[in-house]
């Protein structure tokens, strides 16, 4: 029986120092039916930093600087794959990724891992994404997580990304695949490292104000759309979107004050039990 392709979609802005390493590490997996879409969103010819393999392509966004989402739905338009995957050009899969997910995404429509999320710079660890016990996530516990997912989907349930909300668009075209599904099984072994690194969208000095920005446009706008997901749900949507707001902004008066960088190792420490997530969080 042949393996179902995965169609894994990487956009690339900016990528000079480190999209290669990204490559490489699906160019690694013990999974060979992939193919990898990479989308240059500053129109930069990347195909001398790719690895040499016939199972990657590579376009540019629609015009330049169209952003992520645009990117992405450029990838998606010329995907062949059974099953989605998204990687960014900063991050890394574990070899043994692909092999382990698809087949609980061929039985279920989704699949999850738990990931490190990575001090780029300094290579220590902030957290991890899951706790170790995590078997499985519906919509519910998505709405609580702080961080990225990414997850590997079957195509009929992936729609487009919103082009038109600049930040947070992962969050809407994660919790649409989600919906769909009963909940997504989760591997509690990290097969996936999101790294945080410096003058990337989610940590540059202006990410916060961005994230503000996005996060009153999708209130606004649930108040008379409800982005595609089933009515009885844009009432938990809207509450999360508000608690995430109120994250930012708590952040964003805390950022001078703390020794962390970025909104990834804030949430770490919310996430983290006992006084200093309830201290923090208070503050």
């Amino acid at each position: 029986m042949a393996r179902p392709l995965v169609s894994v979609i990487m956009p690339a802005y900016d990528a000079q120092s480190h999209l290669h390493e990204a490559a490489a590490s699906l160019v690694g997996q013990t999974y060979l039916d992939w193919e990898l879409i990479v989308v240059s969103d500053d129109w930069e010819d990347y195909r001398h930093l790719l690895p040499t393999d016939e199972r990657i392509r590579f376009f540019r966004s629609p015009r330049p600087a169209s952003g992520p989402a645009a990117a992405r739905n450029s990838g998606l338009f010329h995907a062949r794959g059974e099953l989605v995957a998204h990687l960014d050009a900063d991050d890394l899969f574990h070899p043994e990724r692909l092999a382990r997910l698809v087949p609980l995404a061929m039985k279920d429509g989704m699949a999850l891992d738990n990931m490190r999320i990575l001090d780029y710079e300094k290579g220590r660890q902030i957290a991890l994404l899951f706790d170790l016990k995590r078997k499985r996530l519906d919509f519910e516990d998505a709405l609580d997580l702080n961080h990225p997912v990414f997850p590997l989907c079957r195509r009929s349930l992936v729609g487009e990304w919103d082009e038109d909300i600049p930040f947070a668009e992962d969050v809407l075209f994660n919790l649409r695949a989600i919906s769909q599904i009963s909940h997504v099984p989760v591997l509690n072994e990290p097969m996936m490292d999101y790294r945080v690194r410096s003058g990337s969208v989610s940590c540059s000095e202006e990410s916060c104000l961005h994230a503000d920005e996005a996060y009153s446009a999708i209130l606004k706008r649930l108040e008379h759309s409800d982005f595609g997901f089933c009515p009885s749900k844009v009432g938990s949507l809207k509450k999360m979107f508000e608690r995430k707001a109120a994250l930012n902004r708590a952040f964003l008066n805390l950022k001078g004050k703390l020794d962390i960088k970025s909104f990834a190792e804030y949430a770490s420490i919310l996430d983290a039990p006992g006084k200093v997530q309830q201290n923090i969080a208070c503050s």
